[in-house]
């Protein structure tokens, strides 16, 4: 089976080991080079294209997908990857046995290329690939030099949107591997693009020649990695006057208008606006921009963020450099929810011009250290009548860093979350004459999926079915109607299989992807289609994928981890539920549900126990879960009792043709379980027996 490697599932800005040329080799005595010194080093070239150069003039590698075997392992954390991840990635289409001789003939190709190079490149075992690291230097890595006192690399300073050249014309190679590589892209522009805010916001101008240079080309590389970043524009508008070039200051000003005006209907922030009247105080007014105009609010109706600057009084400057950072974090990993719009105060469109359907919160932050340790204090107020909705302390040390900005992010999401819900509500029995606005009316459908019932389920579909017809270019639609389709028959006690029903949740959740390609429910949604149609190894990286999107998503990740068992990958799925209770993410009872059920199939019987205990009784059926589980271990009267329980829940919930008995109620639920391997499909049905459910 082909299957996708853990490394997959990670991050490749996340591991700086492979930063610079001089990193430790790879672990492995195979992975040492037998021939070739330090200096003969191939060079490869992943930005702007594939271009490899060895040092004593060797034919270029025609192959493009061995080229792609080569750049998959130098964007791993690891450098390494397992024979049926690559073929995945590389053959989706094909079939197993297909994939892995195509596979084959492309590692001979490397390996012939490095044999006439006089170089160990890859060391290939029967299930693993693996780089040789210290025999490669590439641009990528290069550029994503992390070391805060080394020059920016002077291809950011000469090319724009230079992620978006990684790997470039590599898109047609396989449907899977361009997923996988505009995942790649945007990890790229979120990690550049934080290196350089945090060198931006180094004082300028006060530290001699060398650090306002420094600033300079930190907000040069910015603003061509993001040309509508306020806070390199600014940078830069003042670097032109203090050379005396007034005309090129409002240049830049008007650029950075049209290009926020046209691409997001908004102004320059305040800050901004500021500056440059100071500049034009001075010169011709007819050079700027008339001040017009007004933005456009979202027709969906979705809420809007907006992170306001944090308070720094009183902070030491290197602890503010810290605070700085922290707020940049804090707004990267609320970007990472696509269902708010989330706006950096610095450039914030102001209150006055919003419409009443478009919620605006304000969250704002204040920052103080106590012995020696930096705290943060996070707010959020709804900006209709200032009411602060909720408020948390946190410390922010490098040790704590990564917990803090979790759980900020996860609390701050349900008090807003639970505050729209609330008041659309009130709103909604107030003037019920009224269409609710797209957003509000996808929300009662997502809170109607979690009830868990068919009567919930099916006004939900209505709810989604009216939301895809009113805007059908909202993404958010069709990722939950591809739900809808996936997971019905786990949510109906007695469901028949539909015609056409998987062909719909493949393509819905491939309309979501298209229209939201960085929104993480859009690739959970595709991983549990691609299930329901028996392509686990998709799935997989589906799921994978979706994690790198946004790591602080509870719901996309209980249902990832459950997705993954289900393929088969029950080692990842244990460690993503671990990294959920380490992290102490808040759950709800149907992720408890899904915990229960993913351990189970794991085989952890206590932690399925522990999960289905915590859980809501009608969601996904904790008590079937719980049985099979006492079943294991050998508490036959509590399985029967917890058995006893399903059957009671599963018959008021039956939607069958005639009342069941209580070996269709076991059948059914045997049956809807999408096992990638026979082996967990007996596990459950000896499992069910010995609870009490026949099967027969």
């Amino acid at each position: 089976m082909i299957e996708p490697d853990d490394a997959l599932l990670g991050n490749m800005v996340d591991a700086p080991s492979h930063l610079t040329e001089h990193s430790t080799p790879i672990g492995s005595a195979s992975a040492t080079p037998t021939a070739g010194p330090p200096s003969a080093l191939i060079k490869v070239s992943l930005l702007g294209g594939f271009l490899i150069e060895a040092p004593n003039g060797t034919v270029g590698l025609p192959s493009r997908k061995a080229q792609a075997i080569l750049a998959y392992l130098m964007l791993l954390p690891s450098q390494k990857a397992t024979r049926e991840s690559i073929a995945g990635l590389l053959w989706s289409g094909a079939t197993e046995d297909l994939a892995r001789a195509s596979l084959r003939q492309a590692l001979r190709r490397l390996n012939q290329y490095f044999d006439a190079v006089g170089i160990v490149g890859i060391d290939a075992t029967r299930t693993e690939v693996r780089l040789n690291k210290r025999m490669f230097e590439t641009d990528l890595w290069a550029v994503l030099e992390i070391d805060a006192d080394a020059p920016i690399h002077p291809i950011l300073l000469q090319r724009s949107d230079i992620s978006a050249s990684l790997l470039l014309g590599f898109d047609d190679l396989d449907e899977a591997f361009n997923s996988w590589v505009l995942t790649q892209r945007q990890n790229l522009n979120d990690r550049l693009v934080a290196n350089l805010e945090v060198r931006l916001a180094q004082p300028s101008g006060s530290a001699g020649r060398d650090a306002a240079h420094a600033t300079k080309n930190a907000a040069l590389a910015l603003s061509n990695l993001d040309p509508t970043h306020e806070g390199a524009c600014r940078e830069l508008m003042l670097q032109h006057v203090r050379a005396g070039d007034i005309g090129s200051a409002l240049k830049r000003y008007n650029r950075l208008w049209s290009l926020l005006e046209n691409d997001y209907d908004m102004e320059p922030s305040e800050e901004t606006k500021a500056l440059v009247a100071l500049i034009k105080s001075g010169a011709d007014e007819a050079d700027a921009k008339p001040d017009a105009g007004s933005s456009r609010p979202d027709p969906s109706g979705t809420p809007r963020l907006v992170v306001e600057s944090f308070s720094y009084a009183g902070v030491p400057d290197p602890l503010k450099f810290m605070a700085r950072a922290f707020r940049h974090q804090f707004m990267s990993s609320l970007l990472k929810f696509r269902e708010w719009l989330v706006v950096d105060g610095e450039r914030a469109e102001r209150q006055r011009i919003m419409l009443p359907s478009n919620p605006v919160f304000r969250i704002s932050g204040d920052t103080y250290v106590k012995d020696t340790i930096l705290y943060v204090v996070v707010s959020v107020r709804d900006s209709s009548n200032d009411t602060i909705l909720w408020s948390e302390e946190n410390p922010a040390s490098l040790d704590t860093w990564p917990r803090t900005l979790r759980q900020l992010v996860q609390k701050l999401a349900i008090a807003i979350n639970t505050h729209v819900a609330s008041n659309r509500q009130s709103a909604k029995r107030e003037e019920p004459s009224q269409s609710p606005p797209v957003y509000d009316r996808w929300m009662q459908g997502r809170r109607l999926l979690h009830l868990w019932t068919p009567t919930g389920w099916a006004e939900a579909e209505e709810i989604f079915t009216s939301v895809r017809k009113d805007q059908p270019d909202f993404a958010p639609g069709h990722s939950s109607l591809s739900f809808c389709a996936s997971l019905k028959r786990f949510v109906y006690p007695g469901f028949r299989d539909e015609p056409g029903l998987s062909l719909s949740a493949i393509e819905h959740a491939k309309r979501s992807i298209e229209l939201g390609p960085r929104d993480t429910k859009g690739y959970q949604a595709s991983g549990w289609a691609h299930i329901l149609v028996g392509e686990f190894e998709r799935a997989a990286l589906c799921f994978g994928i979706a994690e790198t999107l946004n790591e602080n998503d509870i719901g996309v990740a209980v249902s990832s981890a459950l997705g993954l068992a289900y393929c088969g990958e029950s080692e990842e799925a244990l460690r993503r539920l671990d990294h959920l209770q380490e992290a102490d993410f808040d759950y709800q009872s149907l992720h408890w549900s899904i915990e229960a059920a993913c351990r189970f199939i794991c085989r952890d019987y206590p932690g399925t126990l522990w999960a289905a205990a915590k859980a809501n009784e009608g969601a996904f059926y904790p008590q079937a879960w719980s049985a099979v589980a006492f079943a294991q271990l050998g508490n036959d009267r509590s399985a029967e009792r917890e058995a006893r329980k399903f059957l009671a829940t599963a018959r008021e919930n039956w939607t069958g043709e005639m009342p069941p008995l209580p070996g269709d109620i076991s059948r059914w639920f045997l049956s809807v379980q999408p096992f990638r391997n026979p082996a967990d499909y007996f596990h459950m049905k000896h499992s069910l027996e010995r609870a009490g459910l026949t099967t027969r």
